[in-house]
């Protein structure tokens, strides 16, 4: 029918919320090579990565925004930014929740390898006050640093492709 590209999922988890990685390889599989694979609903980073290696090269989710919006901001482990043939195991990133209170008086970025305004600006401290305000300057934010988190995972997976 000469589609410029496929599309496959809807959150394809089970039941236990685990990717369904098998129908989605064999999916993968059935779709011609070199058009548009786009995995429907899948945002976890670990998912991203596991359906890049099958081929895939579109995803979209509401896991940064929503997640941002309850305080919980992803970061890449220290590792990230010095590991040439960087592993993106399951290890690869973790999340910080801003309210917690080791960040109280923490005048660190919310992750040292990240090029986002909140990074680039402003402290662990002063989003965490922000957030226990109530502003709303804190999701905003906290959704460009998430966003910018899954752009710099989809630069790293462009790379290694």
């Amino acid at each position: 029918m000469g589609f410029s590209g496929f599309g496959f999922g809807g959150w394809p988890l089970d039941e236990k919320g685990r990717l369904c990685e098998e129908i989605l390889a064999y999916t993968a599989e059935l779709m011609p090579a070199g058009g548009v694979k786009y995995a429907m609903g899948v945002g976890r980073p670990e998912n991203i990565v596991a359906c890049a290696k099958m081929g895939y090269n579109l995803f979209d989710c509401v896991i940064p925004t929503r997640e941002a919006r309850h305080n919980r901001l992803y970061v890449f482990n220290e590792d990230f930014e010095t590991a040439a043939g960087i592993s993106l195991d399951r290890d690869f990133y973790g999340y910080h929740y801003i309210l917690d209170d080791e960040h109280r008086r923490d005048g660190r970025p919310v992750s040292r390898v990240c090029d986002c305004v909140l990074c680039r600006n402003y402290s662990r401290a002063y989003l965490r006050h922000l957030a226990s305000i109530g502003d709303g300057l804190a999701p905003r934010l906290a959704t460009i640093h998430n966003l910018r988190f899954y752009t710099m995972l989809m630069e790293v997976l462009q790379k290694s492709a």
